[in-house]
């Protein structure tokens, strides 16, 4: 028997979020990270079947309702995020993300791209406590402030 449920959710084709299920393209739709966890795929790679490792999450709508798939990320979108949340994946879990779709191109075909962002960094680290000899304009610093992305009203899942 080859279990199929394991790479196809039912109806809906993949068990994994794409660009085309975000419609209308370039609308951005806001999730929260509710689970962070790795799995390898099988790729061909210069004509060689290869391991590699993906980030997959399981997302929710910032009322706490499931999205009905995960989202699996490539090495470059999972590096964009490490960028902003940090290399340790369990920080990840209640940070916002905003996904959409996004025409592009793949070996010269096209695609509709499935593209992530983060909607908050992590913090900026403490500075050191000033030292007496420290100049006035080290002993005033403070963190930079992030802007505020404002209320987002809709962030209803299209599929």
């Amino acid at each position: 028997m080859v279990d199929l449920t394991q790479h196809f959710g039912p109806a809906t084709g993949t068990r994994y979020v794409s660009g085309s299920d975000l419609v209308p393209l370039g609308k951005r739709f806001t999730a929260v990270i509710t689970a962070v966890d790795v799995k390898e795929f099988s790729e061909t790679v210069n004509g060689k079947e290869v391991m590699v490792p993906k980030v997959i999450l399981d997302l929710a709508k910032r009322n706490g309702e499931e999205w009905p798939k995960q989202a699996c990320l490539t090495p470059a979108k999972s590096r964009q995020l490490m960028e902003a949340f940090g290399g340790d994946g369990d920080h990840w879990v209640g940070r916002q993300i905003e996904l959409w779709g996004e025409k592009g191109v793949m070996n010269k075909r096209p695609i509709i791209a499935l593209r992530v962002a983060p909607l908050e960094a992590q913090p900026a680290p403490t500075p050191p406590a000033p030292t007496p000899s420290a100049p006035k304009h080290a002993q005033d610093w403070s963190p930079p402030r992030s802007e505020d992305p404002g209320e987002i009203v809709d962030d209803e899942i299209p599929f």
